[in-house]
């Protein structure tokens, strides 16, 4: 008996005809049989789920030939400076506070996506402007480019950068006309600190799950993953896939 069938609707089978056909009958996962709905129907045992489609269609699960699957999960536990309703730094602002106020104190609110041309300040924000969002959380926007940051008081003192830190070699640690630090962090200066701001394995796994999720909200079911950006991402990745906690089939390309 099939586990599901589903009955009055237009089932896309893409087989070598091109059938339409009005219903299909599952189990563990697999299609056994497809047909009329009268002939699915005699399928249906006392433990079968029946699904009336009123004449929706069912299609093949698609397959997503190029993403990335941690960095699209990564990015949906950050705030996203790309939102639809982020118009200016103000917005920003807000969806940081927000952020900020569900996450223990010493936690990272982290946000990303930031282009200074598509805001109507047209200038990045400013350390002190990131402090009065939080001094008890490290803060990080991270420009659309990903080769320039700015950071809070916090972030700073957590990443040892102090007013007489030099640069390093090939970046700049933004000092204004006074010799403060403003906060932003150009090139390598960004850069070598990403690996202080990472997210944890649990954090990770928690992502995965999410993108997981929205891809099989959309009907994707399998997805070709073009490299993850380190070796333990892939290891975490592959781990969240073995505890069910990605659904999406994964061929994924390995990064060396």
């Amino acid at each position: 008996m099939p586990d599901i069938v589903f009955l009055h609707g237009e089932v896309i089978t893409v087989d070598q005809q091109n059938r339409i056909l009005e219903a299909i009958a599952v189990k563990a996962n697999r299609i056994i049989a497809i047909g009329t709905s009268e002939e699915i129907q005699r399928l249906v045992g006392p433990e079968t789920t029946v699904i009336d489609l009123q004449g929706k269609s069912v299609l093949p699960g698609f397959i997503d030939s190029h993403l990335h699957l941690s960095s699209y999960g990564i990015d949906k536990l950050g705030v996203s400076c790309k939102a639809p309703h982020i118009e200016s730094l103000q917005d920003i602002f807000h969806d940081l506070h927000e952020k900020a106020s569900g996450l223990p104190a010493g936690k990272w609110v982290r946000a990303w996506g930031f282009n200074e041309t598509k805001i109507t300040e047209q200038r990045y924000p400013t350390r002190e402007e990131l402090d009065r969002i939080s001094m008890e959380h490290p803060i990080i926007i991270i420009r659309a480019c990903n080769h320039i940051s700015v950071v809070n008081s916090k972030a700073l003192e957590i990443l040892s950068i102090l007013k007489d830190t030099p640069d390093p070699k090939g970046g700049i640690i933004e000092r204004n006309s006074r010799g403060e630090l403003t906060g932003r962090l150009l090139e390598t200066a960004h850069f070598q600190i990403v690996k202080k701001v990472a997210y944890s394995e649990e954090e990770k796994s928690h992502a995965l799950a999410l993108a997981s999720a929205d891809y099989v909200a959309a009907g994707i079911t399998s997805i070709h993953d073009a490299g993850c950006n380190d070796a333990d991402s892939f290891r975490v990745m592959h781990q969240a896939v073995r505890n069910g906690l990605v659904k999406v089939r994964i061929y994924a390309m390995v990064c060396t």
